[in-house]
């Protein structure tokens, strides 16, 4: 609750890339921090099953099928599925484990209405803006808060020649 608190802060900073870190982590866009040890090329290749069991199954139709090398190919496939599987239910926990920052906000009106004001006056980047505007749509629609100038606000970008229309409007409902 702390960290949230100060990372609430942050959002209010003349810094633009710590005003950015902020906003992403109550988008909860950080970066995975890996170690140095790990090849990334190795974890992909584990994280994904599907090639080496279509390699494994390409073998088999080269060579000659006997009921052996079939026996190895379903122990195999079925190991791989296994291991995916696993890896998958613990990231599953962790997300799980993870608690939303939106919702830990101390006064979330305030929040957002101070987080719109400084919208309003900032003369960043589009996608910045962009940030300040998904993080303001999360904090309405979790907390359920009524901003009638955040609707009026997104009219300007509502035009048919805007590339992020779509996105734009996502994030009114």
């Amino acid at each position: 609750e702390k960290t949230v608190q100060v990372l609430t802060s942050c959002c209010f900073s003349r810094h633009s890339p710590i005003v950015r870190t902020a906003l992403r982590f109550f988008l909860q866009q950080m970066p995975k921090v890996s170690s140095v040890d790990d090849t990334d090329s190795d974890e992909e290749e584990e994280k994904d099953p599907g090639r080496d069991i279509s390699k494994l199954k390409q073998k088999l139709k080269v060579k000659k099928k006997t009921k052996k090398r079939d026996r190895i190919l379903t122990r195999v496939v079925k190991s791989k599925t296994r291991k995916y599987d696993k890896e998958e239910k613990e990231e599953e926990l962790m997300a799980k484990a993870f608690v939303d920052p939106v919702r830990l906000l101390r006064d979330p009106q305030q929040f957002a209405e101070k987080l719109f004001g400084k919208l309003q006056k900032t003369s960043e980047r589009f996608e910045v803006r962009v940030l300040f505007l998904t993080v303001i749509a999360r904090v309405v629609a979790d907390h359920q808060i009524v901003m009638l100038p955040l609707y009026t606000f997104l009219e300007r970008y509502m035009e048919p020649t805007q590339l992020h229309a779509t996105q734009l409007d996502r994030k009114s409902v």
